[in-house]
């Protein structure tokens, strides 16, 4: 079938499908959640866990408070002056000397909200042309095999009573193909890791790359009643396309020596499961879940899920993979990847609480893929992702610039964001041959704060897994900063 490509061009054939398939474990939280209890109840309290990507699931921490009121104002949108090659200096953390600014409307005559005041990426330089965290330490949390699966993506990262949590997906021969299933390791410091082991076995045969059957991804992780717990969420891809069948979660405790995994538990609102599927049978009965630990999971999900309505834009049908955050003065923000292959990430805000308006271009280059986002308790905000696209509004030339490297973007109020930093560099050469849906160097990030350092968890090309960590005075925040 692609006798007649190079390499370069099936890995962006491969990537043009990845968002369609993550899309289903957002879908399928909404029926998930009031599928539990209808019963409200007090958010218990939780720790910081996991990422805030709508996919994932994810813990926010009642005990964090509300943001300070700001006078800082959401982005405007720019207006169209004529000149297309304004100039502007940049703070340090940017490339020096002035470089053009974006044109205030995209190829298609739409608005562009200002958010990037950091030079356009150039990813022939070395870290694309920002400067390299050097002082970043990586290790390997998973080194892919042929007899261990040369597929690994969708990493998630956990911190929870001071020790540190990844899983991911994995599967021997490509993404989201039958039989995926989910791995985890855990690390008491960070830096030296577990050998990885299943945390959810296979739903089903495992076959080949994009085989119709079912296949499961790594959901993420929360903490509910002093217990973190594991989700893999599931999707059957079948004639008629693909659909949800349920999220199974399970809890995971690692504070003694051995790592005890609790029984596994189907939350409702999918299709459910086939009974002889062999994951099937190891489903626990609804009854060993307290109706007080489904109550406070259906809290801690919730407080992580948004509603699907931000994913409308002005000008394209292709706004996908969501990040959250909070402002600094206080409003909710999505940004998106475009699957339209503009190379912009677009945006929304919440700002009645109500109805997430439709999503305006940006000037933020993005590769595209999946980012995400951490704030900080002082409302500075990190962008973390593939923000390297050199230019923008060109999908006939170019559909994704090859997610290399993996950066840091730093805001002071989550609108502009003023510096960027290469954190990984490289592509993936890849040892375990056969394998579809792979491509691309560090991408897919899964990122927190734990004692003043930044950590990401991600995919290396989708074969290996990684985990990069630096401390955040390398990226000019807090005391000693650089």
């Amino acid at each position: 079938m692609f006798s007649k490509v190079t390499a370069d061009q099936k890995g962006n054939i491969f990537m043009k499908i990845e968002h369609r398939m993550l899309r289903i474990a957002t879908v399928a939280l909404a029926p998930c959640l009031s599928a539990l209890w209808a019963a409200d109840a007090a958010a218990p309290e939780l720790i910081i866990a996991a990422d805030g990507r709508t996919e994932a699931v994810v813990v926010v921490s009642p005990e964090a408070g509300q943001p300070e009121k700001k006078t800082q104002q959401a982005p405007q949108l720019e207006q169209d002056s004529g000149d297309t090659n304004k100039t502007a200096g940049f703070q340090s953390g940017s490339r020096t000397g002035e470089t053009p600014m974006t044109v205030s409307r995209t190829s298609k005559g739409t608005p562009i909200v200002h958010m990037w005041e950091c030079p356009r990426p150039d990813p022939v330089k070395p870290g694309a042309g920002y400067p390299i965290l050097e002082g970043a330490t990586h290790t390997k949390v998973y080194h892919a095999t042929p007899e261990t699966g040369g597929y690994s993506h969708h990493a998630r990262l956990a911190v929870h009573n001071g020790i540190f949590y990844a899983m991911w997906s994995n599967h021997p021969k490509g993404e989201d193909s039958p039989g995926q299933f989910v791995r985890f390791s855990i690390s008491r410091d960070g830096k030296t890791w577990s050998e990885p082991r299943r945390l959810f076995p296979p739903y089903g045969e495992i076959k080949g790359f994009n085989q119709l059957g079912s296949y499961g991804h790594a959901a993420g992780w929360v903490a509910v009643e002093g217990k973190l717990w594991g989700g893999m969420q599931l999707t059957n891809h079948g004639l008629k396309g693909r659909e949800n069948l349920g999220m199974v979660i399970r809890s995971v405790d690692a504070s003694d020596a051995d790592v005890a995994l609790g029984p596994i538990f189907l939350l409702p609102g999918g299709k459910g499961l086939m009974a002889t599927e062999p994951l099937a049978k190891e489903i626990a009965p609804p009854s060993e879940v307290t109706r007080a630990t489904a109550e406070a999971l259906r809290h801690a999900i919730a407080s992580g899920a948004h509603p699907a309505g931000e994913r409308t834009a002005v000008d394209t049908r292709g706004p996908c993979e969501p990040v959250y955050y909070r402002a600094k003065d206080g409003k909710h923000v999505c940004l998106l990847r475009d699957d339209e292959y503009s190379h912009r990430m677009y945006l929304s805000v919440l700002v009645d609480g109500r109805a997430w308006p439709a999503a305006q271009p940006t000037d933020i280059p993005d590769s595209p893929s999946l980012s995400d986002a951490v704030v900080l308790g002082d409302g500075t905000v990190l962008l973390i992702g593939n923000q390297m696209a050199p230019r923008f509004d060109n999908p006939k030339e170019v559909s994704h610039y090859g997610r290399d490297p993996l950066m840091v973007s730093v805001s002071s109020d989550g609108y502009r964001f003023t510096r960027a930093y290469a954190l990984r560099t490289g592509q993936q050469k890849f040892r375990v041959p056969n394998v579809g849906g792979r491509g691309g160097g560090g991408q897919y990030p899964s990122s927190l704060v734990h004692n003043e350092r930044l950590y990401v968890l991600y995919s290396m090309g989708k074969e290996d897994i990684w985990i990069s960590s630096v401390a955040l005075r390398d990226l000019g925040i807090g005391a000693g900063r650089k």
